[in-house]
């Protein structure tokens, strides 16, 4: 009978490959934290959804959002024949996307809104900056992993129906960029 000896080194190596596919299988369920999947950039005519809550135009800019349970779509949408240069994320660690705001209460109540911010702490990052010509910017954001961060008092979304609003607010002009206020919504949205 043959006896079948393994080193510690590859007893190490067998641990540490199921471990590096487990936590890129977890990985892989963030879809906004995957720095390869920051944006989408489409023509007008690719986003014509009627789901789409649009606000109303400012300086050539409009503000959309739709959503599918958790997974929210955010739109910038430029009309205009004219380019216009949108602060779209900082790039960090992960995506932050710092001039959009959710705001989110139980529907058919008089809760007031929860303020859901879209960035965390980080130690560096860089703004991103785009220009949009006749096109639309769209971002897709996990909303309960953004209610869980300290950020937003790690709250807690229990399942059920809810209004979702959305705010952008670009506060930094170092580039020039369009600078305004752009509220979408309230549309339904169902936490499961």
């Amino acid at each position: 009978m043959k006896k079948i000896v393994f080193s510690p080194f590859i007893l190490f190596l067998i641990a540490c490959g199921s471990g590096r596919q487990e936590k890129e299988n977890v990985s892989n369920t963030i879809t906004n934290m995957d720095l390869k999947k920051d944006y989408e950039i489409k023509s007008i005519e690719a986003v014509n959804s009627v789901s789409i809550s649009w606000s109303k135009p400012v300086k050539g800019l409009q503000l959309g959002v739709d959503a599918e349970n958790n997974n929210v779509s955010i739109y910038l949408k430029n009309e205009t024949p004219e380019p216009i240069l949108v602060f779209s994320h900082v790039k960090a660690d992960k995506i932050h996307l710092d001039p959009f705001i959710f705001f989110l209460k139980p529907k058919n109540t008089n809760e007031p809104y929860k303020e859901i911010q879209l960035h965390g702490a980080r130690l560096k990052s860089s703004p991103i900056y785009l220009l949009l010509k006749k096109e639309v910017l769209i971002h897709k954001v996990d909303l309960l992993f953004w209610s869980r961060t300290e950020i937003n008092g790690n709250y807690e979304i229990k399942p059920g129906f809810y209004e979702l609003k959305l705010k952008y607010e670009p506060k930094n002009n170092s580039q020039d960029s369009w600078i305004g206020n752009l509220e979408a919504g309230p549309i339904d949205i169902i936490i499961k």
